[in-house]
């Protein structure tokens, strides 16, 4: 019986096809490809970008390949002015790839796995199924739904675009012009005809950035492209919305061609209006075997930072970084802070957490509060201007530091937040509380990392209200709370009706919702502060108790996958996840009166009469 074969379609999973920055969605697809290295009873391709097109075998695992490829045309080639913090993964301009497509095809796989729906491998790994059934061969395609790609393709072209505005107002025409022709992002080096063409499409570039900087600064109302911290994306002009519109339609229509689409949570698949016959439960997630509860000191952190820099595996930055850090923490124990893990751009909602870190600055003036953001991005720039005696910067952090310096913080009463509303997946939030940190996160696209009373565990448990931990959060919030009090950290309602900050910002109610999310983030973040020791250490157990009960480790997801998903069986897939399933109650979600405040979500109107408050 011949073995069975599996597919991954990957896009920037290979060498070099992302600069500066580590998602969720390559951390979710190494730890699957070290475990189905490790069960070794199937053979795994990992079709992929990267610098240079080479097939390769994993270094340790002899039953893993990756068939990696170089982008034929990415947009750093094309403005190579434009930093790698506005788009850090090497795509492809026109995702129509016929050589991987028939790269794929001659694998002959049982299984195309694809994870990102408008990528080349992705747009390859669909062709090639199709042509395999019409071959007569049998395939299965799945697609996970992991990140809400819409929001991310918005984002990163209103970056790419005020670079490349940028650049053109505070350079010379020729200077543009010498850029374009070196073309220095291109490996290996473009041919000088190429190179030709792309000057002569920035003789028409040079110009309109130049007219559409102007009105800019003719119309400053109009736009604030030019200012970071109000809003770099301005994804409320017409070109975004149309964009985001069909981004929103591709990715509904390459979803629907599936054979089976994964979720972590059920509000994608009604998003992307899935047939629920489609649509197959993967939980959340996250390394359990490094990320747990363990002492760490500022002087064991030093020593191991120490460490990870002479044998070369952080660079200085990073380690500065988190030295400055500690230099902080050391000098004041009695300070605060806030740690926050991913890329330091406009789609993590950088500008909102800005906003009600300031807040807390303001309302906490006998102690220090900092901000640790492991992560790189354009918003890097924009803290240090904003906080320059209270943010680190810590740079690209390797995962496997992580659970250090989680630790780190869990000893000091420190808290994880985030404020993006685009964690589909979300990794760092369950590995925060892994090591027993409470997190103060964003109803959308977390919910599934909260622990709300009604809420039932595995079927065999209901989360009770810790009444402990709701009379102290009521002591330190007298006023209405605009927040949600879960049993492992403070959930900030999702004000938006499921669209996202990012997508109502500049529509006619984006005012009042922007001041709604700032006022909510803001008492969440000031009631951590000031949360009783007792309280936030319940709250830390709760964290880990309860990850523990629900979450899958990266092997059951290999295995739910294995044997549920892709063999199509259910009953296998029922049992496999039964004992992490984690049923939301209606109560954190609804409306009506309830003899607690915070316990259910805040109304519209709630906020709106509290909003004076912060």
């Amino acid at each position: 019986m011949s073995r069975p074969k599996i597919v991954i379609c990957a896009e920037y999973q290979g060498t070099g096809a992302a600069v500066g920055t580590i998602t969720g969605f390559q951390l979710a697809v190494e730890h699957l490809i070290k475990e189905a290295g490790n069960d070794g009873v199937a053979d795994l391709v990992v079709f992929c970008l990267g610098t240079e097109t080479r097939t390769y075998s994993h270094p340790r695992y002899s039953n893993v390949t990756f068939r990696q490829y170089r982008p034929l045309l990415s947009p750093r080639e094309i403005c190579p002015y434009v930093s790698a913090k506005a788009l850090p993964f090497r795509v492809e301009m026109f995702p129509f790839r016929t050589d991987i497509t028939r790269d794929i095809v001659a694998e002959r796989p049982d299984v195309i796995h694809t994870f990102q729906t408008i990528g080349a491998t992705d747009m390859a790994g669909l062709w090639a199924a199709k042509q395999l059934r019409r071959k007569g061969h049998k395939v299965r395609l799945i697609s996970s739904v992991m990140t809400e790609i819409e929001t991310y393709i918005t984002n990163y072209f209103a970056s790419f675009t005020c670079e490349n505005l940028e650049f053109a107002e505070t350079h010379s025409f020729l200077a543009e012009l010498r850029a374009a022709w070196r073309m220095e992002g291109a490996e290996p080096p473009r041919s000088r005809l190429f190179r030709a063409l792309n000057v002569v499409e920035h003789c028409f570039n040079h110009p309109i950035c130049r007219i559409v900087s102007f009105l800019h600064r003719r119309f400053p109302n109009a736009s604030a492209m030019k200012s970071q911290s109000a809003s770099l994306a301005k994804t409320g002009t017409p070109f975004q919305r149309v964009l985001r519109y069909l981004a929103h339609k591709q990715i509904s229509r390459y979803l629907k061609q599936a054979d089976v689409v994964t979720t972590s949570r059920t509000a994608d698949a009604v998003n992307y209006q899935i047939p629920d016959e489609q649509v197959w439960h993967m939980p959340l997630s996250c390394n359990t075997d490094d990320f747990r509860p363990a002492e760490e000191t500022v002087s064991s952190v030093r020593a191991r930072l120490a460490v990870e820099l002479d044998c070369g595996r952080i660079d200085a930055a990073v380690s500065q970084g988190l030295s400055r850090f500690l230099d902080w923490i050391e000098n004041d124990p009695n300070c605060f802070a806030i740690v926050t893990v991913g890329r330091l751009s406009d789609e993590k909602n950088l500008w909102l957490l800005a906003q009600a870190f300031q807040n807390l600055s303001a309302a906490t003036p006998a102690r220090k509060v900092y901000w640790l953001a492991c992560g790189t991005g354009l918003w890097d720039a924009e803290l240090i201007r904003q906080f320059p005696d209270q943010v680190a910067l810590a740079g690209l952090v390797p995962n496997e530091l992580l659970p250090m310096i989680f630790n780190l913080a869990r000893s000091r009463r420190f808290v994880y937040v985030s404020a993006s509303d685009t964690e589909t997946y979300g990794i760092t939030h369950e590995e925060s509380q892994r090591c027993g940190l409470p997190i103060v996160a964003m109803e959308l696209g977390t919910r599934g990392h909260f622990y709300c009373e009604g809420d039932r565990i595995a079927d065999r448990q209901t989360v009770t209200p810790d009444t402990a931990i709701e009379d102290d959060v009521r002591a330190v919030c007298p006023e209405s709370p605009s927040f949600i009090c879960a049993a492992n950290g403070l959930c900030v309602p999702d004000f938006s009706g499921g669209r996202g900050l990012t997508a109502v910002r500049n529509s006619p109610i984006g005012e009042s919702i922007i001041r709604l999310a700032v006022q909510a983030l803001s008492q969440s973040l000031m009631v951590m502060e000031r949360l009783p020791r007792e309280s936030w250490e319940r709250m830390s157990d709760n964290a880990v108790a309860l990850t523990e009960q629900t979450k899958m480790n990266w092997r059951s997801v290999w295995q739910l996958l294995r044997f549920g998903v892709y063999a199509l069986d259910r009953r296998r897939h029922a049992e496999l996840i039964a004992a992490h399933s984690h049923q939301f109650s209606m109560l954190a979600h609804s409306n009506s009166p309830h003899d607690f405040a915070l316990r259910r979500r805040p109304t519209h109107a709630d906020a709106l009469v509290n909003s004076s408050e912060i």
